[in-house]
């Protein structure tokens, strides 16, 4: 039974992170991600903590994050280009949002990641 369990968890795992996939750019809420899983966010978080060492919110903004990276590395779009198209409506709240998660600025990373 518990390796029933375990492997349910497993399956909304996989799916959280598909859904996570789809949406990334459009910033959607934890509990809205619940509600297509099916299940409570009291429970997207459990197993999301169990599993994965991680909070549902901090997996979701993980994966703004290494667009974003992967987008200052490999393209030549602006900061404001960039920030548009991950979803903010604000190129200063993407460059926060960026900073808090990487603790440099997308430019001092675009910078950085050039010159290596």
């Amino acid at each position: 039974m518990a390796s029933n369990a375990r492997s349910r968890e497993t399956e909304i795992v996989v799916n959280f992170r598909s859904l996570i996939e789809l949406n990334y750019t459009s910033h959607m809420t934890i509990p809205d991600y619940a509600e297509k899983l099916h299940i409570s966010t009291s429970k997207l978080n459990r197993i999301c903590k169990s599993l994965l060492n991680d909070s549902p919110k901090a997996i979701a903004h993980q994966r703004l994050i290494t667009e974003a990276k992967r987008r200052l590395i490999y393209t030549t779009q602006t900061i404001d280009e960039i920030a548009l198209h991950l979803g903010f409506k604000d190129s200063a709240y993407f460059c926060r949002f960026f900073k808090l998660a990487t603790n440099t600025t997308p430019t001092l990373f675009k910078q950085q990641s050039n010159i290596n």
